[in-house]
């Protein structure tokens, strides 16, 4: 499992994207023999046709959408009025004098920042909902990042989303930092469970069990 290795099967991954539908194989997946994968096939046919149709024409496209941390904490303090008051207090006053009293409004920030990134979260799907066939959010990484998701897209609507995003970006310039990545396979949206049989390696160095999942 080296990164050379990785990158060459997201390669063939995206490569298969120009000849139709593709659910991405897992990395690392070890299948005995082609007899096997055939039978794994056939047990999930209907199954994987449903898939393959729900992706057809579609791409998956990552989208994150953070504030810049200065404008997020000017505004957060300027939407509350106690936050601010406890602001004012602290000036003038040393570190250590303050110690509890910055701890404290350390965690009502960081609940305030929470309140004000579901709220918003909740406006951008919204407004991005439209373009997209599915929606996967996920976990933010950061206390600023406001929006983390996957969507599956129709080509076709691949612009609309990059214009849609440079409308959003432009409304507040300066005030959020928006990436987009794609296409890709739809790793978020194809999930579907292939086994080789019991006795067939699941993994490199492993025995038994399912032995791959379309992720």
């Amino acid at each position: 499992s080296t990164r050379r290795n990785m990158l060459a099967h997201a390669k063939a991954l995206e490569t298969l994207m120009g000849f139709g539908p593709v659910l991405p194989m897992r990395f690392g997946m070890i299948a005995p023999t082609e007899a096997q994968i055939a039978q794994a096939i056939d047990l999930k046919q209907d199954a994987l046709l449903e898939h393959l149709a729900s992706v057809e024409g579609c791409a998956e496209y990552g989208v994150t959408i953070a504030w810049e941390r200065a404008e997020a904490m000017r505004e957060v303090v300027a939407a509350t009025p106690a936050l601010k008051t406890a602001y004012e207090r602290l000036a003038g006053r040393s570190a250590a004098e303050t110690h509890f009293d910055r701890l404290e409004l350390g965690r009502r920030v960081e609940g305030a920042l929470f309140s004000k990134r579901i709220e918003e979260a909740a406006k951008l799907t919204e407004r991005l909902a439209p373009l997209a066939r599915e929606i996967a959010e996920r976990e933010p990484e950061e206390d600023i990042q406001v929006l983390k998701a996957d969507l599956l897209i129709k080509q076709d609507r691949a612009a609309a989303l990059s214009a849609l995003l440079e409308e959003i970006e432009a409304e507040a310039p300066g005030r959020l930092r928006i990436k987009l990545v794609g296409p890709s396979p739809a790793y978020a949206f194809s999930k579907l469970t292939l086994g080789w049989g019991d006795a067939a390696p699941s993994r490199a160095g492993g025995q038994g069990g399912p032995a791959a999942w379309v992720s």
